[in-house]
């Protein structure tokens, strides 16, 4: 979660309420300018709640995540996500169950390479182990803040250096040279097929693609709040 100024979203309620009340356990990663501004609210809807600063972007707060887990509930099967979506509009529990490989995507494009976008992810059996060898994306002593950098360097490369090691694989997958990002191009299909998120830079940055008030009608329509959501991200994320 992405709280510079320690303000819980209804989005981020949302989400956080949406997997609370599946029964799954919630881990929090929160990124707040300094600790005495992690929301004590959070403590309502998850089971452990970690504080990271504002520097790095998501990988860093996945890398926090999964490590400690990797220590504390060693070989758990781990849904990942970050807070650049709507959602989880499904339930979840039979995606997680029946995820056909040790590293799961939603998405993925050959845009640059092929690549398992890492907005969400399901990764199997985390262990010291498995993050010893993803090491290499899932940087234990540095972050890195550049958007570009983390593309390049950590969401390109994660399917290419886990498949050395485990099985990899996504549930849908899109040709660059046809479609540019299919949570972007195709997002209310994708909804339609059983996708569980809706992209927040369609309402933002990316609101080029699609009429916004098409996408806040789906989001009502899906039971989310739409009256305080924000146009753009902040320029860093966890």
């Amino acid at each position: 979660m992405y709280t510079p100024d320690g303000v819980v979203s209804k989005s981020h309620r949302f989400t956080l309420e949406h997997l609370r009340d599946l029964g799954l356990p919630v881990f929090v990663v929160c990124a707040t300018s300094n600790p005495d501004l992690v929301p004590q609210e959070l403590t309502r809807y998850c089971d452990a709640l970690y504080w990271k600063g504002l520097s790095g972007y998501d990988f860093s707060g996945y890398t926090l995540a999964l490590r400690e887990i990797s220590r504390s509930s060693p070989g758990a099967d781990v849904f990942v996500m970050n807070d650049s979506v709507f959602g989880p509009f499904s339930d979840l529990r039979e995606v997680i169950a029946k995820a056909p490989w040790d590293l799961t995507g939603f998405t993925s494009s050959n845009q640059l390479t092929n690549h398992i976008q890492s907005y969400a992810f399901i990764l199997r059996n985390v262990d010291r182990t498995r993050m010893a060898k993803l090491s290499t994306v899932f940087f234990p002593y540095f972050a890195i803040s550049n958007p570009n950098a983390v593309v390049r360097v950590q969401e390109t490369r994660l399917a290419r250096v886990a498949a050395r090691h485990m099985t990899v694989g996504a549930a849908w997958y899109a040709d660059y040279n046809e479609v540019i990002d299919p949570t972007l191009v195709r997002p209310l299909e994708l909804l339609d097929a059983g996708f569980p998120f809706l992209k927040r830079s369609l309402i933002g940055k990316h609101k080029s693609f699609i009429n916004t008030d098409t996408v806040r009608s789906r989001l009502e329509l899906l039971g989310h709040p739409t009256e305080d959501l924000l146009e753009e991200r902040p320029a860093h994320k966890p």
